[in-house]
């Protein structure tokens, strides 16, 4: 179950065992809803805690690793006179959608996304963080096919960026 449907199902049970709680008129059926409600509490406050925290991890790792691709684009733009507009991105044999070695649990799995794995968050990462106004570029058939048989685990940005002219292809890992 995901969170966006566990939080509202545990916001219902929350509220039905309240009402039991007002409504009842022992104090022993009182007290176990009451002790139930703090134990739903502490459970729904450690995983939005955990939640959290993994968002900031995978937030502050797509701008590490966005600020490296900008470093790199920099670096080309220098030596080669030429000013990158657009940019494509390309999947390798086996991209992970999140940053798993850094992450402390697994679950939540729609949350703590790598920005580069999701087309509509990947160019939008990119300008965003390099401060630009890259387009989006199809990549050639020639290039998905020469890296489709590679499988990185990390930035290797000498072999995931490939510049032709004034695009820059980027490999998603």
């Amino acid at each position: 179950m995901t969170l966006r449907i566990a939080v509202p199902v545990f916001g219902i049970y929350t509220v039905l065992i309240w009402f039991i709680a007002y409504y009842s008129d022992r104090d022993f059926i009182r007290g176990i809803a009451q002790a139930v409600i703090i134990l739903f509490l502490c459970f729904n406050f450690c995983g939005i805690q955990r939640m959290a925290v993994e968002l900031l991890i995978t937030n502050a790792l797509d701008r590490y690793s966005v600020g490296q691709i900008g470093n790199y684009i920099h670096q080309y733009e220098e030596s080669s006179k030429a000013v990158i507009q657009k940019v494509g991105f390309y999947k390798d044999q086996n991209p992970c959608d999140k940053y798993y070695e850094f992450m402390k649990t697994e679950y939540f799995e729609d949350f703590a996304i790598k920005a580069f794995t999701q087309e509509w968050s990947d160019l939008n990462a990119l300008n965003y963080y390099t401060g630009r106004n890259y387009v989006r570029a199809e990549v050639p058939d020639d290039i998905k096919e020469r890296i489709s048989s590679k499988d990185w685990s990390g930035l290797v940005l000498e072999e995931q960026l490939i510049f032709e002219g004034d695009t820059l292809y980027i490999a998603v890992y």
